[in-house]
């Protein structure tokens, strides 16, 4: 037992030795190669991040299977101004990389009072400025120094005075940035548990590439798919996310509008008006036995507490809860032996699952 043991650590070390070596090889065959076939096993986004002009992004650019040339890109007239003419007319934009250049920057002088006058209160340095392909990159400095610079003080040597008295000057520390670097803004953290940092490219990936099945697209922001965005559906009807289908939406109270529509119009017809029912005599509506009033029968409906508060439904109508929790408007109509029969079986239905899971219960406790 224990010298087959020893023979696995020893093929296990072995493997990782040779792995290794292969990696070591891979890399100084990589460093072996020259500048532009070693830029060439780096993928095309992870050179776009040193890209500083046009014609080094045309290096990564092809057309018909070629090289883009300047041919491609240009208009071969000649310009009067410093920026060439594009191809399809019209001039191309000229980069401005991450690099030092002069901005106005103000200085840290002491607050100012009706008696005492700085000069200037800012002044033109070198400091970081440019954009990156990248949108989640800043240009910061990488090397920087530090200037003290004279300020002319002066003084106001009475109210409504048409000299200064000059008191010399204010030494002020500014920085100046020598050099800059691209400093990316993201992390794993800002790009969230769903998606991946990818330092070399300074963007927030999926893990993997979904298939999306007809007609779901691939949503690159949540990392899933999900319906089209510009898929419409009739009135009344929303978009189930589950299957892109136009599905009725309970919680928009036009569908009741158009049930109430449709049932004043059919109440109408003289076969429903028929077809009324005569009331029934042996039913008790009070002590003396005498039918309610429109009043009372007002009053009741108004004292009934509402199973949806917040939800007003159209004349003859009710609220009313659906399995999903919904709260929908329902048609007061009047309700056959039918309707009696399959509210008895769905009571029963659930009186026997209530049964059931109360025995589960109380075999689960013992």
């Amino acid at each position: 037992m224990v010298s087959v043991t020893v023979a696995v650590v020893c093929f296990t070390l072995l493997g990782i030795v040779v792995s290794q070596g292969r990696v070591q090889a891979w890399g100084r065959q990589l460093d072996s190669l020259p500048g532009r076939e070693r830029e060439a096993k780096l993928s095309a986004l992870d050179r776009m991040m040193n890209v500083k002009n046009m014609e080094e992004f045309m290096s990564l650019l092809t057309i018909n299977g070629r090289r883009v040339t300047e041919n491609d890109m240009y208009s071969p007239y000649p310009s009067r101004s410093k920026l060439r003419i594009s191809s399809e007319g019209g001039f191309v934009a000229k980069a401005d990389h991450c690099s030092p250049r002069e901005m106005t920057v103000d200085l840290e002088l002491p607050e100012p009072n009706q008696r005492m006058v700085y000069f200037p209160r800012c002044t033109r340095l070198e400091r970081c400025g440019g954009c990156d392909s990248s949108g989640h990159v800043s240009c910061v400095p990488e090397k920087t120094e530090t200037r003290v610079l004279n300020v002319a003080k002066a003084q106001v040597p009475f109210p409504e005075s048409e000299n200064l008295l000059f008191l010399g000057f204010e030494k002020v520390k500014v920085e100046r940035h020598m050099s800059c670097r691209l400093q990316c803004n993201l992390s794993q953290e800002k790009c969230g548990k769903l998606k991946l940092f990818l330092p070399s490219q300074c963007a927030c990936v999926c893990p993997e590439i979904g298939r999306c099945r007809v007609p779901t697209e691939w949503d690159p922001q949540n990392c899933r798919c999900v319906c089209p965005k510009n898929q419409e559906c009739p009135a009344g009807q929303k978009v189930n996310q589950i299957n892109c289908r136009c599905e009725k939406d309970f919680n928009r109270q036009e569908i009741a509008i158009d049930v109430y529509r449709s049932l004043t119009s059919a109440s109408k017809s003289p076969s429903l008006m028929g077809n009324k029912q005569q009331p029934n005599s042996s039913s008790s509506y009070g002590q003396s036995g005498s039918r309610p009033s429109a009043e009372e029968k007002s009053q009741t409906q108004t004292e009934r507490p509402s199973v949806c508060p917040g939800v007003n439904c159209p004349p003859n109508f009710y609220t009313q809860k659906t399995r999903h929790n919904l709260c929908v408007c329902v048609p007061k109509v009047r309700r056959g032996s039918y309707y009696r029969r399959r509210q008895a079986i769905l009571r029963t239905q659930e009186r026997l699952r209530n049964e059931r899971r109360s025995a589960l219960e109380q075999r689960g406790g013992t």
